[in-house]
């Protein structure tokens, strides 16, 4: 799967492929890292993964802090957290 936003790209690919180095062909081990990516419209961006029947982990929700996000996984098993950053809502 290839993301492409604003010119910069990010892919994401099952372990083991052949045509990799064999650096690139090793199964994450599911500890220590995720990815984040900051979006201008992360509800879209959730309409969109839906549309292609990508496995969402979570659906957007606010977080107290003002952002809102979803996430999914990625085929080697990493979270990605998409993120639209917004000032928190006074009480």
């Amino acid at each position: 799967m290839l993301l492409q936003l604003d010119g910069q790209e990010l892919a994401f690919m099952r372990p083991g492929l052949d045509f990799q180095k064999p650096m690139f062909q090793r199964e994450y081990s599911g500890h220590g890292l995720w990815l984040t990516v900051e979006l201008d419209d992360v509800d879209a961006a959730f309409e969109k993964a839906k549309a292609n029947d990508i496995a969402i982990e979570f659906e957007p929700l606010d977080e107290p802090w003002g952002d809102r996000h979803f996430a999914v996984l990625d085929p080697n098993g990493i979270p990605v957290d998409f993120v639209q950053h917004s000032p928190p809502q006074s009480s």
